[in-house]
């Protein structure tokens, strides 16, 4: 009830009060964008923190720490706390943009020191290039988010210019991980395919078409125009997986946390796309 709380509050709190004289209806509606993208990514935040104490940090799909990691559980919980922690940060709206530039930079350096390495050594491993990229890509969402929040209150003129500057770096990260996506689906397209629910007709069209999608979304976030139209239908693809594709895998094996992670790692995404829409084209500098 608490989490339910926090959630609406962050929507209404990032939506305000609707003033006919002062917002135009477009300004309302990228203020609900970004309500529920910034309540998408935190909710799934602290479900994935949560994951992290229930599984041991042992799940497959948004791997931020090797299972060879010595200690690992004991570095698995602390994840687990940095994320909770941010998500919490994210809905209450309390040291937000400290935490969206904290978090994405942990996650970008375990991405860029676990990850990148494996990705190098065992070349083209599509799998392991999705884990990489949907870590890269959460990053990014996690700092355009902190871009696109209001600065706390005494927030230093260097940290808001950080902030700034890593809100475009994180639209990028977004872009070229929207692309990777992308190709995925064309170089694994049977797999892909044999993912998508039997009652849904032309499976491989689903699949080049999400995957031109994605292509779309990416050189759209990359050059910084037209992210409000694409953005928002990749968010709508995001979210129709995760009802269509997602929710009856987690029906079928609630004990799985596997098909949890992937389930969460889907709304986020949605999530962040979400934050992009808010954003526009505003942040092409």
């Amino acid at each position: 009830m608490m989490t339910t709380g926090l959630l609406t509050r962050t929507i209404l709190s990032t939506t305000g009060k609707p003033k006919a004289r002062t917002s135009t209806r477009s300004e309302t509606a990228m203020r609900l964008m970004l309500g529920l993208g910034r309540a998408f990514i935190a909710a799934c935040l602290i479900a994935l923190g949560v994951q992290h104490f229930v599984y041991h940090g042992y799940l497959k799909g948004l791997e931020l720490l090797p299972e060879w990691l010595p200690l690992h559980t004991a570095w698995a919980y602390l994840a687990g706390v940095g994320l909770i922690v941010a998500g919490v940060c994210f809905l209450s709206g309390q040291k937000a943009r400290v935490a969206a530039l904290l978090l994405g930079s942990a996650m970008l350096l375990l991405a860029i020191v676990f990850h990148t390495p494996l990705l190098l050594q065992i070349g083209g491993d599509v799998g392991e290039r999705t884990r990489l990229f949907e870590t890269l890509a959460l990053c990014g969402g996690v700092w355009a988010l902190g871009g696109a929040l209001p600065a706390d209150r005494g927030e230093s003129p260097a940290l808001t210019h950080l902030v700034e500057r890593l809100a475009v770096a994180g639209r990028l990260l977004l872009a070229v991980s929207m692309i990777v996506f992308g190709i995925a689906h064309f170089q694994i397209g049977a797999f892909v395919a044999s993912l998508i629910p039997a009652w849904i007709p032309w499976h491989l069209f689903w699949t080049y078409f999400t995957g031109i999608g994605f292509f779309a979304a990416g050189v759209s976030f990359g050059i910084g125009r037209y992210m409000r139209p694409l953005g928002l239908l990749l968010a709508l693809m995001f979210f129709l997986w995760v009802v269509v594709l997602h929710a009856p895998r987690i029906a079928h094996a609630l004990g799985n946390g596997n098909e949890w992670n992937s389930g969460f790692v889907a709304l986020s995404m949605a999530g962040c796309a979400l934050v992009l829409v808010s954003v526009g084209d505003r942040d092409r500098t």
